[in-house]
């Protein structure tokens, strides 16, 4: 059976959109787009993705999510365990 790499089902949770998925609609984030970036709307956004980990990879264990902003936008990263070892994901949202 084919299997995607960890950070790979990170990038696709986090680039779509809930309800996009005609097969899998809770599949993604809630649309975050368009809101303030104050503190509710980060730890709603922390808590969705959270929870999207949860159901859609469960190979790992969130040990750290954060948020910085730039010129770009908002970037997130996120440190994991996978397999007793510490990684790293960082991706513009």
């Amino acid at each position: 059976m084919y299997q995607i790499s960890i950070k790979e089902n990170l990038r696709r949770i986090f680039v779509t959109n809930k309800y996009t998925k005609t097969l899998r609609p809770l599949f993604g984030l809630d649309t975050h787009i368009d809101k303030r970036g104050d503190l509710y709307n980060l730890l709603a956004l922390k808590n969705d993705i959270l929870q999207q980990i949860q159901m859609h990879e469960p190979r790992i264990k969130p040990t750290q999510i954060t948020f910085t902003q730039d010129e770009q936008g908002v970037n997130l990263t996120i440190a994991y365990n996978a397999d007793n070892a510490i990684s790293f994901l960082k991706i513009n949202i």
